[in-house]
């Protein structure tokens, strides 16, 4: 099975579930933990640590932090020794409802996907009569 990890500094983390669970419902694998201003970066090793250890040893775990570098992914590569444990940093919506939804296990497509929903949304001047017409 697929376990989902999402970690991050302040609530994006919990803040993605509640859109993620808006969008397609509940998801029992889906799992988050977002790190206060008050918590340590020992509280999401911790937090992952607990969460993983509860999963099934065959079950593929992906880990996505909200930033490279950053304290909160710091602490979630320490479990990329595990060959069944994948961490993508950067996370965004599309890739994390992807992860979830597809049984793609290609992490390279993953990523794609979460590259390719990066978009600019121009404006485009247009006539109110050519809306209309075919």
């Amino acid at each position: 099975m697929r376990q989902i990890i999402l970690a991050s500094h302040g609530n994006m983390a919990k803040g993605m579930v509640d859109t993620i669970e808006m969008i397609s419902g509940k998801h029992d694998n889906l799992n988050a933990f977002s790190m206060s201003k008050k918590e340590t970066p020992d509280y999401i090793y911790s937090s992952i640590k607990n969460t993983i250890e509860s999963f099934d040893k065959e079950d593929e775990v992906f880990i996505f932090s909200d930033i490279a570098g950053g304290s909160v992914n710091t602490e979630a590569m320490k479990f990329i020794k595990y060959s069944n444990v994948h961490l993508i940093s950067g996370m965004n919506l599309p890739i994390v409802i992807n992860c979830l939804l597809s049984e793609e296990n290609d992490v390279n497509y993953l990523l794609s996907e979460g590259r390719n929903s990066l978009n600019e949304i121009k404006y485009t001047k247009y006539n109110e009569s050519d809306m209309w017409e075919e």
